[in-house]
């Protein structure tokens, strides 16, 4: 019998990092992470010693850092979100955990602030520095000032060291929800509404003769949203916010009180006042269970506009969205897709596209799209960039890279994935994100993708998921299943 030779994965061009997590084991995370600690602290050691300051001896090294930390710094943090081992995934966590403690000294340095606020006074005129260098300075001073920096040494060790526990903590909170795998055991008369779709994908328990829902997006929305049996919508809400609350309440009050404490000793009335944040207070009077809002907005979508979310996700076939959304973005921002298959990845799930310049055939970057559940993966969507498309120390552009995790339903044996309509939504928001971070032209870290102004992070994917509700694209994205099916 002839066995057909199958060439093993390769590297997209211009990506650095080889992106089959499978192949890296604990002990690698934990020396790439040490050799990023040592590299990240070499760089700036030589910003302090610097005599002349200029643009090449102080701001340049300093981006420079940033640039290194962050390209190899994705590689053995991102396992977590998205590994099934969960040997890897407390490897990546502690990595996460080491640089996170690291940059908070790396921020904390006041030698370096100091460099920097000498060379923007008295010599950053001289080197004519382009606007996006300036504001990389200001930036940079900006945030040392908001570290305390400008402080005497007692305080700054006091900040110092509530940074390193509050990072500490977040970490901590955020890996309990990625880790919860509760699930509850419920009957068909439990599920009653739900779609035969959705009942067919759940695990079903021979011995209570029951299913399992699990706290997770992808079944948490479905059963909110469709479920008739008002008490199992109740038990749902009360369960999903309930995740993790022993450990986590424990954990949010300690945060409350460290920010307090951050706040007073920065010169501020309480963590609102630093973050300069708005409260709004939107008080609703009449009675609404928390747990039926999403269960009676799909009912007067379905009474009131004659609008069955069964039948309109029939329309929305997963790879069928995926290929018109890519085609719709190709013809909006002028780019070319190319999906590569035999390519190196996490996992078997992620589909990989190269993204070019559509007039220019220049490599731009590649998305790397990452749909459906499985065990210790990030339980809701993002976007997150695995390589910044900007320059490098030697002045030439890399190609970006981003990754896009959702949590769509799998394919049955009956039927492929399907959408509803908020979730071909989610999808364009989301892909959104992706196409902000190929498509930015910054030249610095600091400022590439998303890493904008915060109220300006979600304005792109706001913009573009608003294709959605107009009927041209809606046509274009829309087709029945069983019409592709058979055609």
């Amino acid at each position: 019998m002839a066995f057909a030779w199958i060439p093993p994965p390769v590297k997209p061009e211009g990506v650095f990092h080889n992106w089959d997590l499978r192949l890296y084991s604990p002990d690698d995370l934990f020396h790439r992470t040490v050799d990023i600690v040592k590299q990240t602290k070499k760089i700036l050691d030589k910003v302090s010693r610097a005599k002349v300051l200029t643009y090449e001896t102080v701001l340049k090294p300093v981006l420079d850092a940033h640039q290194f930390s962050c390209l190899q710094g994705v590689l053995v943090t991102f396992p977590r979100h998205v590994s099934e081992c969960p040997v890897l995934r407390q490897a990546a966590a502690d990595a996460t955990r080491t640089l996170e403690e690291s940059n908070v000294e790396m921020s904390m340095r006041k030698d370096i602030f100091d460099k920097l606020v000498l060379y923007k006074e008295k010599f950053s005129s001289r080197d004519n520095l382009k606007p996006e260098l300036a504001r990389c300075l200001n930036y940079l001073i900006h945030n040392g000032r908001r570290n305390g920096l400008h402080l005497n040494e007692g305080v700054r060790n006091k900040i110092k060291s509530i940074k390193k526990r509050l990072s500490e903590l977040q970490l901590q909170f955020t890996r309990n929800l990625a880790e919860e795998n509760s699930y509850l055991l419920l009957s068909y008369e439990d599920l009653t509404g739900m779609p035969y779709s959705f009942i067919e994908g759940l695990n079903f328990d021979p011995d209570t003769k029951k299913y399992e829902v699990t706290l997770k997006s992808h079944h948490f929305f479905p059963v909110t949203r469709k479920c008739g049996n008002p008490e199992t919508r109740r038990i749902m809400e009360y369960y999903y916010q309930s995740r993790c609350q022993p450990q986590n309440t424990k954990i949010l009050e300690e945060i409350i009180e460290l920010r307090q404490q951050e706040a007073e000793l920065l010169g501020y009335r309480n963590h609102a006042s630093y973050i300069q944040c708005e409260k709004y207070n939107l008080p609703f009077n009449e009675r609404l269970e928390l747990w039926d809002f999403r269960y009676y907005t799909t009912l007067v979508e379905e009474e009131m506009y004659t609008i069955n979310q069964d039948e309109v996700m029939e329309y929305f076939p997963l790879d069928f969205v995926t290929h018109q959304m890519l085609s719709i973005y190709e013809q909006l921002l002028n780019l070319k897709f190319s999906y590569l298959g035999n390519v190196q990845k996490w996992h078997d799930d992620v589909i990989v596209y190269r993204v070019k310049d559509g007039e220019t055939d220049h490599l731009m970057g590649y998305i790397y799209l990452d749909l459906y559940p499985r065990p210790g993966k990030f339980g809701h969507a993002c976007s997150i960039p695995l390589q910044a498309g900007c320059l490098d120390s030697n002045g030439r552009r890399q190609c970006a890279m981003a990754a896009m995790l959702t949590n769509f339903n799998r394919p049955k044996h009956s039927k492929p994935t399907l959408l509803d309509h908020k979730e071909v939504e989610q999808y364009f928001h989301e892909f959104g994100h992706l196409m902000h971070t190929i498509c930015s032209k910054a030249e610095t870290p600091l400022f590439f993708g998303t890493k904008v102004e915060t109220d300006f992070v979600e304005a792109p994917s706001q913009m573009l998921e608003n294709w959605v509700w107009h009927p041209e694209p809606l046509q274009y994205l829309s087709r029945h299943f069983k019409v592709l099916m058979h055609s």
